[in-house]
């Protein structure tokens, strides 16, 4: 089984070197390396191929694609994907790093299991200490993409994750243009929707806390509108499934209210939002929730309404999944 490593490259001199050693130095074989230099302004680039000159062995399976432009990670993720031909992909974050068993462990999960996505464990990680150790969702797929819809709860992290590359075809996923702030949000669930999913509890990624430069730590204008497309197609992806529940459909009402509260406690307003994303609420606690954002209500109670409808809605999805656990740990329907 062919891996294909997609790592966007830009602005991570400073880090790349330990991300490349943990790639190149990776205990499983079938490996191929696909890297994006979404014209760095470093020398990103240099420090990878100096790091490749200590893996001889990894030379031919390495790409380098150099966009004209700085077109952003949303578009450095689909060019990296486009050229990729393993029959399983992960992404990589140039400034994070993996164990050197990581990519071995997830593939030895999903021979075992025959799943579509294997999640494992990860660490956050500043200064060179880990901060965290994060573990895998143990529970239903079904279950958890209603609660990735639902926003902050579980983190839509694209990154810890082998996928089997026909899941972009066949869920119909894609990387925009443009989305770069929440692109996770915008693919994740669609990739994981009525997907066979199972999990190892071995630490397969280290997520780097403390590079201040990432798009997590920064909240510009153009990373908010990238937030609101980016809710947007997530949106529109759910009610354009034609066997779509109201589980699904409530979980993603409950992200978009998320995005509302952001825009009302950020004071940046809600003209963007309404040029690109025709809304209209969908239920009664929607509406509730929509109208007390919008409305010169105290934001507290507006905020308390929202998390006691995102909180009940949890527990009842937990309630009404009835179906016998899955021994594969992977995932059912309603």
């Amino acid at each position: 089984m062919k891996v294909s490593l997609l790592v966007p490259v830009y602005g991570v001199e400073k880090y790349v070197a330990r991300c490349a050693e943990s790639l190149f130095g990776q205990t499983y074989n079938d490996l191929e390396y696909v890297f994006v230099d979404d014209c760095t302004p470093d020398n990103s680039i240099g420090v990878i191929k100096s790091v490749l000159e200590r893996f001889p062995e990894r030379r031919d399976s390495v790409k380098i694609i150099r966009h004209e432009v700085n077109r952003g990670l949303g578009a450095a993720r689909a060019t990296a994907l486009a050229a990729s031909t393993g029959d399983c992909v992960m992404h990589v974050d140039s400034d994070d790093y993996m164990p050197l068993g990581a990519v071995e462990a997830l593939c030895r999960r999903m021979e075992e299991t025959g799943a579509d996505v294997v999640d494992g464990a990860y660490e956050r990680v500043a200064d060179g200490k880990t901060v965290e150790t994060c573990m895998p969702y143990h529970g239903r797929t079904d279950r958890y993409v209603c609660m990735l819809l639902c926003q902050n709860i579980f983190s839509n992290r694209i990154w810890g994750r082998l996928y089997r590359r026909e899941r972009y075809k066949r869920c119909g996923v894609e990387h925009i243009e443009g989305i770069d702030y929440g692109e996770d949000y915008s693919v994740v669930p669609g990739l994981l929707y009525k997907s066979d999913r199972a999990w190892t509890d071995e630490v397969v990624y280290c997520y780097r806390a403390d590079n201040t430069s990432s798009y997590t730590h920064a909240m510009s204008d153009k990373n908010y509108s990238s937030y609101v497309n980016a809710v947007h197609t997530t949106y529109d992806m759910i009610l354009n499934y034609d066997d779509y529940t109201g589980h699904y459909r409530t979980a993603v009402e409950i992200g978009v209210m998320n995005l509302w509260r952001y825009l009302r406690s950020s004071g940046r307003g809600y003209k963007l939002m309404e040029e690109v994303f025709n809304y209209e609420p969908y239920g009664v606690m929607a509406w509730i929730c929509y109208h007390l954002i919008r409305s010169r209500c105290p934001l507290k109670l507006a905020d308390k309404t929202y998390r006691m409808w995102r909180t009940v809605f949890v527990k009842f999805i937990y309630v009404y999944g009835k179906e016998k656990p899955d021994t594969r740990q992977t995932s059912h329907t309603w």
